[in-house]
């Protein structure tokens, strides 16, 4: 299964992989590399608002492409490497993690797709409450990284999660320092790309009805990773 997904793969976007295998190589014309990951014997799923870009930052030095899933690095890479290779992520509550993202993206984001993503989108809703209610289920919102579940960035092809370490972004420094060494690098852990709007606990931006709304969202990430309100 994994070498005849990836076998077409290669035949029915033959640029796409050509590009992809560039950045094991080089930069790509737009200043991104997987180079790292080979360099390292490593692969780090990115997924949005959970302190990835701090973590890349520190450890790869910004130079690796955006949330990628684990699913796409097997296209990329041979079965034999990918299996090799120590692969992690970071989860987070996603009660938490919902509200940081939509004040993220209240804020404009990261760039102006961010912006333009969100004028289009999230200027239909008032509030938190609203966006809840109103939008968190529709597809335009589902298929946004910033809002999709964080099991989608982490199965492979056979649908399972098969990855070597999950740190909590809860304990992040603890399970920051742990893939560190693990992986024999250096650096304090960079706290970047933080939610420009201040923000109160999570918990009070949830009555009951939000609370049971994003959990039936996200039942799959609380189930995968065993979060609490």
């Amino acid at each position: 299964m994994y070498f005849f997904r990836r076998y077409r793969f290669i035949i029915t976007q033959p640029d796409l992989y050509q590009r992809f295998s560039g950045m094991r190589k080089d930069l790509s014309p737009d200043g991104y590399t997987l180079k790292p990951f080979d360099d390292n014997q490593c692969i780090f799923i990115h997924i949005p608002k959970n302190a990835g870009q701090s973590v890349r930052n520190t450890l790869f030095e910004n130079l690796l492409p955006g949330h990628m899933k684990a699913y796409t690095y097997q296209l990329i890479f041979p079965k034999k490497i990918f299996e090799s290779y120590y692969k992690f992520a970071f989860a987070r509550n996603p009660w938490d993690r919902l509200a940081s993202a939509y004040m993220f993206m209240k804020g404009g984001g990261a760039h102006e797709k961010d912006r333009l993503w969100s004028e289009k989108t999230l200027t239909q809703y008032d509030s938190f409450e609203s966006f809840v209610k109103n939008g968190l289920r529709s597809h335009e919102v589902q298929t946004w990284p910033h809002f999709r579940p964080q099991v989608d960035f982490l199965r492979g092809q056979n649908g399972k999660i098969e990855l070597d370490f999950i740190g909590r972004f809860e304990n992040l420094q603890q399970d920051f320092n742990h893939v560190r060494d693990h992986l024999g690098l250096s650096g304090e852990l960079l706290f970047i790309n933080k939610t420009k709007t201040k923000r109160e606990p999570y918990q009070t931006y949830y009555s009951d009805e939000l609370r049971e709304i994003t959990a039936r969202v996200y039942k799959e990430d609380i189930e995968a990773f065993d979060y609490k309100f």
